[in-house]
């Protein structure tokens, strides 16, 4: 228990009497336990990335990059992964069943980022009228 949790629990300990030292060391416990949770909180949101980082990543591109570079990256990946290119070229049955989850996670995440980019667009544009 640390400083924070013993000087709660004393104070709790002290008002309380003879129950006061079993009360004062679950509350200092329980502060303890309270404080860690939060500071790891904290840790966590600070160290976590922005959500549309995943789905930049599935198409294997950066925030950051214009449209152009992201369009072409989607248009490769849709490419190479097309369930009806793969059956064309003689792949199996679950190759072609996991290409087509994962062309529908590429379409969302393509559906995602271009919501995002006319946000972009479209606040960029309202600002300077």
């Amino acid at each position: 228990m640390g400083f924070k949790g013993i000087a709660i629990g004393g104070c709790i300990g002290s008002l309380y009497g003879p129950f006061g030292a079993i009360l004062g060391a679950l509350a200092g416990e329980y502060f303890e336990r309270r404080m860690g949770r939060k500071a790891k909180n904290r840790a966590m949101k600070s160290a976590s990335s922005h959500p549309l980082d995943r789905y930049y990543k599935i198409l294997g591109s950066k925030r950051g990059d214009d449209f152009s570079t992201l369009q072409r990256r989607y248009r490769d990946l849709v490419k190479k992964r097309h369930p009806d290119v793969l059956r064309a070229q003689g792949a199996g049955e679950k190759e072609v069943a996991r290409a087509t989850e994962q062309m529908s996670e590429i379409n969302a995440a393509w559906a995602v980022i271009q919501k995002d980019l006319e946000r972009k667009d479209g606040y960029a544009h309202s600002v300077h009228k």
